[in-house]
């Protein structure tokens, strides 16, 4: 699976290097978004016991308002050996229409089902996003799991919106 995952951050390496970083000028009227990435647990007692790099991948559903604020749904999934996590996420995001990012942050409820059992946290994700077109970005989140830190950890993702 690691391999699949280092294919993975390799084709969004060359995308963004192929592809540049372009602004996005105008109102999106694409509210769906898929994203692929990876996971890196911060925590190490659940790197050992599960892995250093997590498969991640997610959806999101976008409500935006004429003032550049936008309301996301998201839910990722996050796979790696022993574990499975399912992160359930609101985030508020701000974003210039004259630059390339944006960013934001939320609240999330994130089950996680080691082999010992469900397990069911609060958190908060930060997110910074970089749209390198009109539908393609990279996306970078914290998940700071504020009931128990030790599954916090950090996302990368290249997302696609339709």
């Amino acid at each position: 699976m690691r391999k699949w995952i280092l294919t993975a951050l390799a084709a969004v390496a060359l995308t963004t290097a192929s592809g540049g970083a372009i602004a996005q000028t105008e109102e999106q009227g694409t509210p769906w978004a898929i994203r692929l990435g990876a996971f890196w647990p911060t925590d190490g007692n659940l790197r050992n016991f599960s892995d250093n790099v997590w498969f991640n991948a997610g959806i999101d559903y976008t409500l935006r308002s004429e003032d550049f604020k936008e309301w996301i749904g998201a839910l990722d999934y996050g796979s790696a050996s022993g574990i499975n996590a399912w992160m359930f996420q609101v985030i508020h995001k701000w974003h210039d229409p004259d630059q390339p990012y944006s960013f934001g942050i939320g609240a999330g409820l994130y089950t996680f089902d080691p082999v010992t059992g469900r397990q069911t946290e609060y958190g908060v994700p930060l997110v910074l996003d970089w749209n390198f077109t009109r539908n393609l970005f990279l996306e970078g989140k914290y998940h700071w799991v504020v009931s128990d830190v030790d599954f916090s950890g950090i996302t990368a993702q290249l997302g696609y919106r339709f």
